[in-house]
């Protein structure tokens, strides 16, 4: 039987947010690296020590997760306990995500630049519509990675 001769590729990784958003993109950039690739990973400030422990290239990007992590529990705790106070939910979800809407334009630059000669770019869910727009500038492929069920 023939084997088939795979050509390394360059490969971006995007995964920001907590250990549990990087970690199931730095095993999956592992694995892209054991097989010959040229694997990159963009991930927030505070989560770059755990990536390059993984043996992995790591660029901060965005802001720290830490800065935001009380909030963002606070939200989710509360939204489950009262669905029902809306007004409560909209003040808290803007604390969340009005400060990641400002840094939204140093993400797209940073990312802009890490993928500049990717074939590439593989993205989580956070800032999801910033890495297609950086992959559709590049004019290179996108994928989105979901580890538990979010669209239909």
């Amino acid at each position: 039987m023939e084997e088939l001769a795979i050509s390394q590729m360059r490969i971006v990784l995007a995964s920001w947010g907590s250990r549990g958003e990087v970690e199931p993109l730095a095993a999956l950039a592992r694995e892209l690296t054991r097989r010959g690739h040229d694997v990159r990973m963009a991930v927030a400030p505070d989560m770059v020590e755990f990536t390059e422990s993984a043996g992995l290239t790591a660029v901060s990007y965005g802001p720290k997760w830490r800065s935001f992590a009380h909030a963002y529990r606070d939200y989710w705790t509360f939204f489950f306990r009262y669905p029902w106070r809306l007004r409560k939910l909209g003040r808290m979800w803007r604390e969340v995500s009005e400060p990641l809407l400002e840094c939204r334009q140093q993400v797209s630059s940073m990312l802009t630049s890490l993928a500049k000669d990717a074939d590439l770019l593989v993205t989580g869910m956070n800032f999801e519509e910033t890495a297609a727009n950086v992959a559709e500038f590049h004019a290179i492929p996108l994928a989105t990675v979901h580890w538990f069920p979010l669209r239909a």
